[in-house]
């Protein structure tokens, strides 16, 4: 039987989080849940009597060690199976993001995409996000395309597709998919500059206050790299290195300009090499889902709203916390502003 509505505001933020994830088949068990809890700042203890609850009401099922909508429970399996793949994956990924980290001008390494979550298919390449000093942006793409070459023989396929620049550290997708990107990337070079990348989009824990919390720490740097990386910042400085950096910005913006359609972006301070519109379907995916199982999921209108208005679906009203409800508004942290989209 379906919790009763006064009920349901922290129950549907539970149900909103198992079906986010499950859009990437990717069952979570109870701490992870709690973790990536959308739009509610919860204590485990609140967790998980929500999730007891929705077990006993059939509208979330066991699998194991994990939690599933219904007729979902094969993701069990497959979500072990990702985690071994993980495993073996990550020494290689750790080493080759040491690597690009000592390139001259890069500032920040971190591990993204499914790897970071621990969900690699057999297909998946080590993502990377890159930080770079400025006016150096189409440099170090240069330096990481090379490594990506030198790595394809030893059967690593690394993809740095997404680099910006220290000037660009605040984001300007603000939505619940960028939200969980920002989070879930693992540093893995440059600790003093991810904690600035961190504090530049504080509007994270907004949409996952929980996971807010649980910052990584990125593994301090050899003398060596460091070394390495003056010598080349040296040698690049100044003129020639300005010279450099405009040539192939210039010619790279051209090739690429004409590729994207909208969702990726080319600019002296961004590489964003995402073809194709993945954030936002992703988004209407779990807005539709959202809708069908009758889900009042936390921040929906900022949802809507990322997505240019309205979808076409409407959601129960959640209940307030007069009417027995958790006041959601509470639990969000303060510091984070008063626009509840911001």
């Amino acid at each position: 039987m379906a919790l009763l509505r006064a009920a349901r505001p922290l129950a549907d933020a539970v149900l909103a989080t198992v079906v986010y994830a499950d859009l990437f088949d990717f069952p979570l068990d109870r701490d992870e849940i709690g973790r990536d809890l959308i739009g509610v700042a919860a204590a485990p203890g609140e967790v998980g009597r929500a999730l007891d609850a929705l077990l006993a009401a059939g509208e979330l099922r066991r699998a194991g060690e994990f939690i599933v909508l219904p007729g979902r429970a094969g993701l069990a399996a497959l979500r072990r199976d990702r985690r071994a793949r993980a495993a073996r994956l990550w020494p290689r990924a750790r080493r080759w993001g040491r690597a690009l980290g000592a390139l001259p001008f890069v500032r920040m390494v971190a591990v993204s995409g499914s790897l970071a979550v621990g969900n690699p298919d057999p297909r998946a390449d080590l993502d990377y996000l890159l930080v770079t000093a400025p006016g150096r942006l189409w440099l170090v793409r240069a330096f990481a395309v090379a490594a990506v070459r030198l790595a394809r023989p030893a059967g690593a396929r690394l993809c740095p597709n997404y680099l910006l620049t220290t000037r660009a550290l605040a984001l300007d997708h603000r939505d619940l998919y960028t939200a969980h990107e920002l989070l879930q990337a693992v540093p893995v070079a440059g600790a003093a500059t991810y904690r600035r990348f961190r504090a530049g989009n504080a509007w994270a824990a907004r949409w996952l206050p929980n996971r807010w919390r649980d910052a990584p720490a990125a593994p301090p740097e050899s003398r060596l790299a460091g070394l390495g990386r003056w010598a080349g910042e040296r040698a690049l400085g100044g003129t020639p290195g300005d010279r450099l950096e405009a040539w192939e910005g210039g010619r790279k913006r051209a090739r690429f300009g004409g590729q994207g359609d909208g969702a990726a972006r080319f600019t002296g301070d961004l590489c964003e090499g995402h073809f194709g519109h993945h954030r936002r379907e992703i988004l209407r995916a779990y807005l539709e889902r959202c809708a069908a199982l009758g889900i009042a999921p936390p921040l929906v209108e900022c949802v809507r709203r990322d997505l240019g208005g309205d979808t076409g679906h409407t959601w129960p009203v959640a209940a307030s916390a007069g009417s027995g409800g958790l006041d959601t508004a509470g639990l969000v942290p303060a510091a984070v502003g008063t626009d509840e989209c911001a």
